[in-house]
């Protein structure tokens, strides 16, 4: 074994042993690799979102991260960027009260193509080392009502078009 697949396999046992805490945790049924926690809401404009927390397991070093994958039609859409940065400025206010801390610094970029899925991540933010997943939870926790401050509604998966 390589020094970089043991390396691979340290994290990916660190994080397996992190986010298994989640007891409601699921995996992705067409993708397996995905280890997730989902959240489905719906806005009468922006469509269907999910909120999740979720691990790859083919790619420890992305660690876990949560945030929310849209409809695609809003990536082009300036309506997307607008919904972005009010979602952020309110989680900002409500997670980083003693820093100042810029979208950028926080928000992964969005380096996946997931069209095949018909969804795109929003934004995701990568779980800071020092949390554990009920932070993650409390912070997915935060987000939900952001979103609902902003008209989306919590549904079922069910009742999505594209709930994977």
């Amino acid at each position: 074994m390589t020094s970089n697949n043991k390396g691979k396999d340290c994290l990916k046992e660190h994080y397996m042993k992190k986010i298994k805490r989640i007891a409601i945790l699921s995996e992705n049924k067409k993708y397996k690799q995905f280890l997730q926690y989902k959240i489905a809401m719906k806005h009468s404009f922006y469509g269907n979102v999910c909120l999740l927390i979720e691990y790859e397991t083919t790619k420890p070093e992305y660690g876990i991260y949560f945030g929310c994958k849209c409809d695609t039609w809003l990536e082009a859409s300036t309506c997307g960027n607008t919904l972005k940065e009010n979602i952020w400025d309110a989680y900002k206010k409500a997670v980083y009260t003693n820093i100042q801390v810029e979208m950028e610094d926080v928000f992964l970029p969005h380096c996946e193509d997931t069209s095949e899925e018909k969804l795109f991540w929003l934004f995701w933010i990568r779980l800071e080392e020092h949390l554990n997943v009920v932070d993650a939870l409390k912070r997915l926790s935060i987000l939900v009502d952001i979103f609902k401050k902003n008209n989306f509604n919590q549904v079922s998966k069910d009742e999505l078009a594209n709930p994977e």
